[in-house]
C-alpha cells in the first residue's frame, strides 16, 4: 500500500482524560485501591502530571464496597491525583472522546 493512502485514512480524534478538581461545593464517585508506599510512589512517577495530595479519611463517605464493614481509620491515608492548577475542564466531544479505559 501506498503511505500516503495512510495518511488520509488518519482519525483526527484526541482523547479527553478525566480528572478531578478542588472545589468544596462539588462531590464525585471514586474507588479506593489498597496500596503500600512502593506502589503509591510507582503511582505518583506515572500519574507525575497531576497534583497529588493526601485526603483525610474524613474526606470520604464510603457508599459501598466489597470489604464488609469497612471503615477508614484516622491512620489510614487516601491519594487523590488533581488536576494542575490552570488546566481546563472540557467535556468530551466526537473529536475529543473520553479514553475508552476511563468507562471500563
Amino acid at each position: 500500500a501506498n503511505t500516503s493512502d495512510w495518511e488520509h485514512q488518519k482519525l483526527f480524534l484526541f482523547p479527553t482524560y478525566l480528572s478531578i478538581m478542588k472545589d468544596q461545593n462539588a462531590s464525585t464517585y471514586g474507588l479506593l485501591i489498597p496500596a503500600n508506599l512502593e506502589e503509591v510512589k510507582e503511582m505518583d512517577e506515572r500519574e507525575k502530571y497531576y497534583e497529588n495530595a493526601w485526603l483525610e479519611p474524613t474526606d470520604i463517605n464510603v457508599i459501598g464496597s466489597s470489604i464488609p464493614d469497612l471503615k477508614l481509620g484516622p491512620g489510614d491515608k487516601i491519594r487523590a491525583y488533581i488536576a494542575p492548577q490552570g488546566d481546563t475542564i472540557d467535556f468530551p466531544t466526537e473529536r475529543y472522546p473520553i479514553v475508552q479505559s476511563y468507562v471500563d
